[in-house]
């Protein structure tokens, strides 16, 4: 039996305004990395079965799941001077408002997208 090979997701760089860093970040998630992020807001709250939506979510929920959407985009930081290195929450934490909010504004707009459904990404 053949093995299947691992998503590779396309790669995009972001070019951090003040620290100059660049990071290179996945334009896509896959299913296993939309369902690991689904499940910080479900573990947080109550499904109501009758309206079919989510209640009594924990605020503190959405920013684990920006952290992990973070964990699970960025595959690899490059420092001004051009060294390698790889993404950790301690890096992200220390970065600038700015650039870190840039990363944050990205990694929510691929988790937004790859979330809507088929008739909302006609639109």
């Amino acid at each position: 039996m053949n093995e299947i090979n691992t998503l590779v997701a396309p790669l995009k760089e972001l070019k951090l305004p003040v620290t100059g860093y660049t990071v290179k970040i996945a334009d896509t998630l896959s299913i296993g990395q939309m369902r690991s992020l689904q499940s910080v807001l479900l573990n947080s709250g109550s499904f109501n079965s009758e309206t079919a939506k989510m209640e009594n979510i924990n605020p503190q929920a959405f920013f684990e799941m920006q952290d992990k959407a973070a964990e699970l985009l960025v595959k690899e930081v490059i420092s001004p001077d051009g060294s390698s290195g790889s993404f950790s929450k301690d890096w992200l934490y220390n970065l600038p408002f700015e650039d870190g909010n840039m990363i944050y504004e990205f990694t929510t707009a691929i988790f937004n997208k790859s979330n809507l459904g088929q008739e909302e990404r006609k639109n």
